[in-house]
């Protein structure tokens, strides 16, 4: 169990770590309300740091965003996007979960894939969970 800690506070601390140094002094970051463990925000438009799983409002990756560490369950519920994310994209190493809970309808997303919500499914995803 530590070492499963160890390696996503690693994890995590690389993903802050990417945002910090990627990301001009001067640009302005989505809003940081209390994020859950695991989550960072991203500047509007931002590239997608190594290692994490990114989420943005808007189509073409764009809007408030934010990364998710691979191997954080994270509902998109307690930080406002929940419903809300339109593009994805997964820079980990596993294999991420986006779950609908309404209709229990989900997409897998392999590492190295990106995707762009459908019409039909736009706005819809609540949970990001993992799988090895």
């Amino acid at each position: 169990m530590n070492t499963i800690r160890i390696t996503r506070a690693a994890a995590v601390a690389a993903a802050v770590a990417a945002v910090t140094l990627s990301s001009p002094a001067t640009a302005q970051a989505a809003p940081t309300e209390q994020l859950p463990p695991g989550v960072i925000a991203l500047n509007d438009g931002e590239p997608c740091p190594d290692r994490t799983f990114c989420l943005y409002r808007d189509y073409s990756w764009q809007g408030p965003a934010f990364g998710i560490a691979e191997g954080y369950d994270v509902n998109l519920n307690h930080f406002d996007m929940g419903d809300t994310v339109s593009s994805w994209y997964n820079r980990t190493e596993m294999t991420a979960v986006i779950t609908d809970v309404e209709t229990m309808n989900y997409v897998i997303l392999d590492p190295g894939m990106w995707m762009e919500e459908s019409v039909v499914t736009n706005d819809t995803a609540d949970w990001v969970t993992w799988r090895p």
